[in-house]
Order: structure tokens, then sequence, then C-alpha cells
């Protein structure tokens, strides 16, 4: 046979056998990356410090926002108010969300693509330092772009309680090793149906004689709220490796030019003329923001990070209330403050398993609030801060734990008045990965609440006829304990349940006491420390993915426990549930959400709050650029009640009852169009966008 010929033979037969081989490993691949992401009972890794889930292409599909995503991926350490878009752990404690290790706005949540979602990891206690020590963090992994990027428009109206309107586009560019990021947004309320029906109850004492009971009731029967918020974020982003840094501008526009309300009142017995009320507030709020981050990974497994912070604040805010029977009155206020901090962190790394972390921080807060109307006065506020805390750590796949000490000082100034606080704080926590189905995690902080600024004001103003306001500069941070274990479980690949206790106690809280003024025919409040707070919790958490994963249902039913001391001694026990349920049928899909009634003793006070049971029903269409949503809320319930709140002392009690449109039925369509171009990467940056929220110190 010709060599030749031999030759191709023997080529064709190698390049069959290449091409067998090169099969078998790519099937072998295909294997391997599917038991990682696809595989039923391998969406989720447990480790000792964290849980690590992959979010499915129809969960990614369905969701409008990242908050969205997280109610669809029903993780059982998760719990996402869908009515409120708060999300907390099952027990009540707020969860701090980063992406790709940058904390997160509101804005950029709303404005994330879904599709470059890869992972969403949750760390009761993070061994990471860009998490700069943040408690229950939730970090969504996004892919970066080498080049281009996306834009992402959004919109959502209600339609029957009245103008509910919130619309934003994000636009993200990258290239190569810089991002820029821009957020601009508009909400917009305009409705009639909200206001509070309020019973006050006071002993008076004119004339050094004690008096009957003087009750007070303001029942409206009109009202209207018309809010308008102007958000705007940019940022620019540097991704080099070793170095990374971040900077964002902020600037926001609120205004809130009518929050009216009119009615009747009665007073028994008559010590003032019944008459009709009329109640406006209005008020303007501009804040300008920067916030950095710089970070640096050294030689020998050092790593530090630098994060200032910085904001300017006006603020302006105006109350008439007008009883038609006497003088109106006036409460103005106008308010400059800045705001500036810095957080620092250094972490070295022994031995992979040993973590030591040093951080310090300070910070500076400068309220300048002028009043005007029936009491003119002046506040001036000035409050520095400073720490630092030692951390060690022990990080493995099987057992995680770590310990932290540090210290506070403070600093306050009201109106020359000097207060001073200096305390320790410390956090201890232990995690054990059993298997890969079983995971346990313990933690205990103790630590102090940092004072309201609002709550310092020493000068008196007036609420309305029978009742006035101050604040406390003397008042002092409390101290506070919180405690968690929880066990996570997963006995079958169609099922997660998580177990749980929690137990926080707040110590010689702040709570308003009431005094007589107005030679005894009126009611002075004001904050002192006084007594303890205390509630537990004990419930379960738990997930089922049935039917290919088409079908999941979440359950958290729950017990919680309330008890008060001190001058409020109130007990308060209450069951709460919520469940969501969700189904995919190709490029539709329908949820529906259910929480019901629950009840709650308020930790500032003796106040007994309880809200009503929300229902809701959704179906949508989705592609991979579309998502068009409609939303039926509450359709079995007509009415304007949203909360009641029952508050008692010797002298001064209150029977309130809070409307809005939170519970009526309401149909909402919400409708998001992302357009993206470009080459993606698997860099760690996204946009940490800015809320366009701020702190004030006026005094309410």
């Amino acid at each position: 046979m010709n060599k030749y010929l031999i030759g191709a033979l023997l080529a064709m037969q190698g390049a069959s056998l290449s091409y067998a081989c090169a099969q078998e490993v790519n099937d072998s691949l295909k294997e391997r990356e599917l038991q990682e992401v696809n595989v039923e009972g391998k969406r989720q890794l447990l480790k000792s410090g964290s849980m690590t889930f992959f979010p499915s292409a129809a969960q990614k599909n369905v969701s409008q926002s990242a908050v969205d995503l997280l109610k669809n991926m029903a993780i059982p350490q998760i719990l996402v108010n869908p009515a409120t878009q708060k999300v907390t752990t099952p027990s009540g404690e707020d969860i701090n969300i980063y992406v790709n290790y940058l904390k997160a706005s509101p804005e950029e949540l709303q404005g994330m693509n879904m599709e470059d979602v890869r992972q969403v990891e949750f760390f009761p206690t993070a061994s990471d330092p860009r998490f700069m020590g943040d408690r229950n963090v939730v970090n969504i992994i996004v892919r970066p772009y080498e080049y281009g990027g996306y834009t992402k428009a959004s919109v959502s109206e209600w339609l029957i309680a009245g103008l509910v309107s919130d619309a934003s586009v994000y636009s993200r560019f990258g290239y190569k090793k810089m991002s820029y990021d821009l957020y601009l947004g508009s909400f917009n309320t305009n409705y009639r149906h909200s206001g509070t029906r309020s019973e006050e109850t006071c002993r008076l004492s004119p004339g050094e004689h004690v008096s009957d009971p003087v009750t007070r009731v303001m029942t409206p029967r009109s009202s209207q709220n018309i809010v308008n918020r102007f958000p705007l974020s940019a940022r620019a982003s540097y991704s080099g490796g070793n170095f990374n840094a971040d900077n964002t501008i902020g600037f926001s526009y609120d205004s809130e030019p009518r929050v009216y309300s009119s009615g009747s009142l009665e007073f028994s017995p008559r010590m003032f003329s019944s008459s009709d009320y009329e109640s406006n507030v209005a008020s303007r709020k501009h804040a300008l923001s920067y916030s950095g981050k710089f970070s640096l990974s050294l030689p020998s497994d050092f790593f530090i990070s630098f994060t200032p912070d910085a904001s300017y604040r006006r603020n302006r805010s105006d109350r008439v209330y007008s009883p038609s029977e006497s003088s109106p009155i006036v409460t103005e206020a106008s308010e400059r403050a800045w705001s500036a901090s810095a957080f620092i962190m250094g972490r070295k790394i022994i031995g992979g398993k040993h973590y030591l972390f040093l951080r310090a921080f300070g910070g500076y807060d400068n309220y300048r609030i002028d009043y005007s109307g029936n009491t003119s006065a002046r506040d001036h506020i000035i409050e520095r801060y400073a720490g630092g805390n030692f951390q060690y750590g022990y990080y493995t796949d099987r057992i995680s734990a770590s310990f932290l000490v540090g210290v506070r000082g403070e600093h306050d100034n009201t109106n020359g008045e000097v207060y001073k606080v200096f305390y320790p704080f410390a956090e201890a926590s232990f995690g054990l990965s059993i298997n890969r189905k079983n995971s346990l995690y313990l933690s205990v902080v103790h630590s102090k609440t940092p004072l309201e600024a609002n709550h310092k004001s020493p000068n008196v103003f007036r609420s309305n006829e029978i009742f006035y306001y101050t604040g406390n500069p003397d008042i002092k941070p409390s101290p506070n304990l919180m405690a968690y274990l929880s066990y996570n479980w997963i006995p079958r690949s169609w099922l997660q349940l998580s177990p749980y206790v929690s137990y926080t106690g707040n110590y010689n809280r702040e709570v308003p006491v009431y005094s007589l003024c107005s030679d005894g025919n009126a009611v002075l409040r004001k904050y002192v420390n006084n007594g303890n707070h205390h509630s537990a919790s004990a419930g379960v958490s738990a997930s089922f993915f049935l039917f290919n994963r088409s079908l999941q249902l979440s359950v958290n039913p729950s017990v919680r426990l309330y008890r008060s001391t001190g001058l409020y001694d109130i007990s308060c026990k209450t069951f709460a549930y919520s469940a969501n349920v969700s189904y995919y049928l190709k490029k539709f899909y329908f949820s529906g959400w259910l929480s019901l009634r629950s009840k709650a003793l308020w930790t500032n006070s003796g106040t007994l709050f309880e809200d009503r049971t929300s229902f809701q029903i959704s179906a949508g269409w989705s592609n991979s650029k579309l998502n068009a949503r409609i939303t039926v809320l509450n359709p079995f319930y007509g009415g304007w009640n949203v909360s009641t709140a029952r508050f008692d002392t010797p002298l001064y009690s209150s029977r309130t009852t809070n409307y809005g449109i939170t519970y009526h039925r309401n149909i909402r369509l919400s409708l998001t169009y992302t357009l993206g171009y470009g080459k993606r990467l698997n860099r760690n940056d996204e946009l940490n966008g800015v809320s366009g929220s701020s702190s004030s110190a006026i005094l309410r």
C-alpha cells in the first residue's frame, strides 16, 4: 500500500481518536458544569461561614430587580416583603446587600441587569474585609463587561387608589479596567386617602385643680398626599487587580408640597369648643453626597481598604395646624447639615486559616436648625465619634469562628451643652458545616445604640391644643445585646429548612415621658433613659421546589415575645406568618404572597402596634429584554385602615388609627426593558449608587 495512503489513513484514525477523546473531555466538562450549577441538589453550597445559591434562568428571567430576585430564589435565610421591598432575616434583623463586594443602594438594586447575575452569597458574619465588618450580608455576584454595558428602563404605576408612579433609567458602560454608571429616577405620589384618627386622653390640672380626664378626638374627613422625589447618581470605577477604586457622587431632590388633612375635633368635657381643623405639612430636601472606596492587596496576604464619605443637606419643613375656633399653630424649620466619615481596615491572613483584622473609624455631623412660627429658636448640634476594633477569625469550609472587641467614643455638643461617652463593644460567632446538607450558626453581639439627633433639641414646640414636645440633650446611648442561633438543613433536593431562635435586649433605653406644662393646661413630652425592652422569636423558614422547580413555595411561621420594664411595664406575644408561591410556565409566570396581621411592642416606648393582613397575586411575561407584570393587591379589602397603635401612661394615653393606600385593593402595572451590548468579563465591580434619603436633626 502506498506509504502516503497509509499515512493518510493513520492521520484520519488519529484525528478520529483525538475527536473522540476531545468529545469525552468536553462531555465530562459539561457534566461537571451541570453538577455544579444545574443538577438538582447542587443549586446551593453550605459552608461553615457562608451559603452560596445559584439562581436558575427562570428565576432571573422573571425578576424585575435584585430584591425581586431574592424573593424569587426563596432562600430560607432571607425574608423579602414585596409590599415594602424590605429585606431581613427571618428573625427581623436588617440585611446588608452588596453587589460584587460594594454596598448597594436601592437605586442600584432596581437598575441591575438580571441576566448578569451569577450567584448570591449569604454571610451571617463575613470574613471578607470588603464588607467592612457588617453582619447578615447578601453579596450578589454579577458579570462585568470588557467593553459595552447595558441600559435599563423601569416603570411602575398604581391604577386605583391614586397616583403612585416610580420610573428610572440606569445605564452602565465599561471598557477594560474602567466602568461608568449613571442613574436617574423619578418617584411621584398623589392620593387622597391618608391621615390619622387619634383619641388622646390627658389628666390635666389647671390652677392646681385636678380635673376629670380630657379626651381629644381628631377624625379626618379628607386628605391629600403629594410627594416628588428625583435622585441622580453617577460613579466611576477602576479595577486594576491589586488596586481598586470607586467614586460615587449623588444628588437628590425631595419635595412634599402637600401632606394635608382636614376633619372634625371633639373635646370631652368641653374644655375647648368642638370644631373642624386643617393640617398641612410641606417639606423640601436637597442632598449632595460623595462616597469612595479604595482597596489595595499587598504581598504576604496583606489587604488594606479606605472608605471616605461626605454629604451636605438643606432641609425645609413647614407645619400649619389650624383649628377653626382658635389661632393656627405654625412650626417652621430650616436646616443646614453636613457630615463626613472615614473607615480604614487592614487584614492579614496567616496559614490560610487565621485572619487578623484591625479597623479604625471616625465621623463628624453638624446640624444648624432655625425654627420660626409660634416658637422662634435655634439649634446647633455637633456630633463627633471615633473608635476602632480588633478581630480574630478562624475560617475553613468546615469550621468558622471569630471574636471582635472594640471601643467607641462620642462627643456631642447641643447648643453649647457637651455630652461625652466612651464604651466598649464585642461580637462573637461560630459556624459549623456538618456536611453538604447541614450547617449550624451562632452569633452574640453586645454594643450600644447611637442617639438620634432629632431627639436632642432642648427647645419646646406646640403640636396641638393640649400637647407640647421637646428633646433632651442629656439622653445616653442604650446598651443592647443580640443573640441568634440557626440551623440550615437540606434533607432533599426539593426542600430547604432553616429553624432559628433569636433574642434582642435594649437596656436603659430611650423612652418618652409626659408631664404637665402651661400651668397644668397641657402635656409635655420629653425623652429620658428608663427601663429595658426584651424581644425573642422562634420559627422556621422553609422552601419547597416541585415539578422540576417550575413550582416553588416558601413559608415563614414564627412566634414572637415582647417584654418591657420600667415606666412601661407591658408584655406582648404574637404569631407571624408569611408565604410566597411562584409558578413558571415558559415565558409566563405567576406568583402570590401573603402576610398575616401581627402585633409588636415598640422598642423605644410602650406603644402596642398592629398592622393588617396583606395579600397580592401577580402574573407576567418575560424574555431576555422585556418584563411586563400586573399585580392585584388585597383584592378582598376595600378599606383604608393601615395600622393601629395604643399607648398608655398615668397622665397621657392615645389610640390612633392610621389610614393609607397600602392595604386597599389596587392594581399595579410594572415594566422593565433592558438593552445590553458589548462583551462581558468576570471582574468584580458594579455600581454602588446613592440613596435619596438623608438624616435630619429637626425635632419631631
